[in-house]
């Protein structure tokens, strides 16, 4: 094939400090087929040429890691499906949501409540995956950077759509002002688009006011922005960085607790997600580093 007739006239090109070393002339010609006999190398003028196969070539940085803009951009508009996704979800199973009391939870039974602690939380949530876009602006590979964030982010809300769906839990905290429901005639489409703009309009927060549906409990959106923004931190980030580190761990692992102190969610939503988010992480970097796995 081409390549590998490209691969064949292939040879490694003394620099002019190697000059000296190799006996190079500068009437040789580079771009020459190399001379090779039997024992795979051969000498002209002095000059030793060495074959080298394509595997045998250490590539630049640019082919090691190409930006590649255009899946950087796909991996967004799946990300941004997979946020309106499960919006429309949440619009539509707001009027699923059973009016009982909360489920049974350990934690629950050996904490105090602290409705406070939500706000808090999502301060916590914006902090970090604050940090997180700090360290894509200014990082060296930022498109595969924010490719493999959005791709990871829309494979964890893509599942997140549909536990959401099969499964409707009750409110985990008594106290939390959700919107009247309304009768299944009132029900429609234009309806379900309305309230998942809004969602997206506040980023599913409550701190913005307008997230004020019920029923988004398993698996926890806190806890997988949470967690993959530290996971994306401490990979991506010089390892001596150890302080930054540190703090986007403490950040995430109180962002986690302080949303549990606020029955925001289940105890068992935050493990889901945690288990779930790694385990996204992992098995895609794995598969990233190893090209056979690709």
């Amino acid at each position: 094939t081409a390549s590998m007739t490209r691969d064949a006239e292939y040879e490694l090109a003394p620099t002019d400090e190697d000059s000296s070393l190799c006996g190079a002339d500068s009437d040789d010609d580079e771009r020459s087929l190399p001379l090779l006999h039997e024992n795979g190398s051969a000498k002209k003028n002095g000059l030793v040429k060495i074959d080298l196969s394509h595997a045998d070539v250490m590539p630049s940085v640019a082919d090691r890691f190409p930006k590649e803009p255009k899946k950087a951009f796909v991996a967004m508009g799946m990300l941004f499906i997979a946020a309106m996704l499960n919006d429309i979800v949440l619009a539509y199973i707001h009027e699923q949501v059973p009016e009982t009391a909360p489920l049974p939870d350990v934690f629950f039974r050996n904490t105090p409540y602290l409705p406070w602690a939500l706000v808090a939380s999502e301060y916590a949530m914006l902090t970090a995956f604050g940090g997180l876009v700090v360290l894509g602006l200014f990082h060296r590979h930022r498109w595969i950077l924010l490719r493999r964030v959005s791709v990871i982010a829309a494979i964890l809300y893509f599942g997140r759509s549909v536990s959401m769906f099969v499964t409707q839990v009750p409110v985990a905290d008594a106290k939390y002002y959700c919107s009247p429901k309304l009768k299944a005639s009132e029900i429609n489409y234009s309806l379900l688009a309305a309230r998942a703009f809004r969602l997206v309009s506040g980023v599913g927060l409550n701190v913005s006011g307008k997230q004020t549906l019920c029923g988004d409990y398993i698996y926890s959106g806190h806890t997988l922005v949470l967690v993959t923004s530290y996971l994306f931190i401490k990979e991506y980030s010089p390892r001596r960085w150890w302080l930054l580190h540190n703090i986007s761990w403490l950040l995430s692992a109180s962002g986690v607790l302080l949303l549990l102190l606020s029955r925001g969610h289940y105890t068992v939503d935050v493990l889901i997600a945690y288990w779930i988010s790694t385990r996204v992480f992992w098995i895609y970097h794995t598969c990233a580093a190893y090209p056979a796995l690709k």
